[in-house]
């Protein structure tokens, strides 16, 4: 999460919640912050320090799973973490390529009916991950030969995103994602989290997924 203009993110935290009150309705528009909920890191937190808690993880496989305990997301992440008031903010948002068009109306309908935004922009993960690393190639002065510089000046190449449950191959050229060439793997955070905690509980050593994934994190 940021501001425009930034050259990096300004917080970065997992998309994780914990709701204390196991409720699935978000009600954002009646003032969301008097519910009692974590998200992020602190949702993390909150969960080692008790055994009744759950983690919660509204995105799964790269795709929004349970929508009421998103739109508590990002009220938080809005007011709480950027604190701005985002009837006066146009927001961008990005998602990942060949997306369901209904996920797209899903959050449009969100962002306008409950945040009443002025404005919203979708943008793929992909083609602007190669665009964020053309950017920072130009202001970074790394060397390139000339194959690689023509590659970055018509922003082709391919992205590897790995994120929490899946991994996402993407091949650019010329700026145009090819959806139908994208190649997904099972095989991501979660996936090495909890191999990593069997591998350490069976050399005997007493450990929970919470405590790895907050010393893998940190």
């Amino acid at each position: 999460m940021g501001y425009g203009g930034n050259l990096e993110p300004e917080i970065v935290i997992p998309t994780i919640i914990v709701d204390l009150e196991n409720k699935n309705t978000s009600n954002a528009s009646t003032k969301s912050y008097e519910y009692n909920y974590y998200i992020g890191d602190e949702a993390i937190k909150k969960k080692k320090g008790s055994s009744t808690h759950k983690l919660i993880y509204p995105v799964k496989n790269g795709i929004v799973d349970n929508w009421d305990l998103m739109e508590k997301y990002w009220y938080k992440s809005i007011y709480d973490y950027l604190k701005c008031d985002p009837e006066e903010h146009i927001f961008f948002l990005t998602d990942p390529t060949m997306n369901p068009p209904e996920i797209r109306e899903n959050i449009a309908e969100i962002f306008f009916e409950t945040f009443n935004v002025p404005g919203l922009y979708f943008g793929d993960q992909a083609f602007l991950s190669l665009f964020g690393y053309q950017e920072w190639a130009k202001n970074s002065g790394i060397r390139m030969d000339k194959e690689q510089e023509e590659a970055m000046k018509s922003l082709t190449g391919v992205v590897v995103d790995s994120g929490d449950e899946i991994t996402r191959i993407s091949p650019i050229c010329d700026g145009i994602v090819f959806g139908s060439n994208i190649k997904h793997f099972p095989i991501a955070g979660k996936q090495i989290t909890n191999f990593m905690e069997q591998m350490i509980k069976e050399k005997g050593e007493k450990i929970n997924s919470t405590d790895l994934y907050m010393l893998l994190w940190n």
